[in-house]
């Protein structure tokens, strides 16, 4: 699971905004005057090429912060930040604010440190699967992340099960893995002939999740 960090010295006294889904909170090369945190739902970073083409950096949920990049050096953000959930509960705090409450706060200095330092972990491990790895262990290594994230337990006594409580599509994995979505259906049916993974009302069960591990290499 991410680590919690608390937020309540940003956010105390502060009311929260709701966004529907593709919200672009500020757009790559664009300057922002804020910083963003999430209280409900999900937000994606993305890069765009020239040609149009996009990937996801990172998803972002409840208790992330995102726009923080740019706090310091004040430059343009890299990446569009947008909601990728139906809705997205967000506190949205000028950036002077933030940095003012830094000078003045030891512990919120050291819980951005700490957020810094989980991305920093998360992008690493990107840029290892989509250097070094095949399509079959980055996808099953996503699973796995996402049965960290949202899953519960669904074992039959038999053998340990995770269902996935976040619904996504082939599609949403190919975004955030760079590969194609042909790619992914392909190891998806792979993973299911295997019965490594199931399907009932909708959601993915993570069957075996020994022989998951394995092929993710965790």
């Amino acid at each position: 699971m991410l680590m919690e960090i608390d937020w309540s010295s940003l956010t105390d006294g502060l009311s929260i905004k709701t966004f529907k889904k593709g919200h672009v909170f500020y757009e790559q090369d664009e300057a922002s005057d804020y910083v963003y945190i999430v209280d409900k739902g999900r937000v994606a970073l993305r890069i765009f090429t020239t040609e149009g083409d996009a990937r996801t950096i990172i998803t972002l949920d409840e208790g992330c912060i995102f726009g923080n990049l740019s706090l310091f050096d004040d430059r343009a953000n890299s990446c569009r930040a947008v909601s990728v959930s139906d809705e997205a509960s967000i506190y949205i705090i000028p950036k002077p604010q933030v940095i003012r409450k830094i000078n003045e706060d030891a512990n919120l200095m050291h819980n951005m440190l700490l957020e810094s330092n989980r991305v920093n972990r998360i992008l690493t491990k990107q840029m290892e699967l989509m250097s070094f790895r095949n399509a079959e262990c980055i996808v099953s290594f996503y699973l796995m992340h996402m049965a960290n994230l949202y899953s519960e337990d669904s074992s039959d006594g038999s053998r340990e099960k995770r269902k996935l409580t976040m619904k996504f599509t082939h599609q949403d994995i190919a975004d955030v893995t760079g590969l194609s979505r042909v790619c992914v259906s392909n190891v998806i049916s792979t993973l299911m002939k295997e019965d490594i993974l199931e399907k009932a009302d909708g959601a993915y069960i993570l069957a075996d999740l020994k022989a998951l591990k394995t092929k993710a290499r965790v």
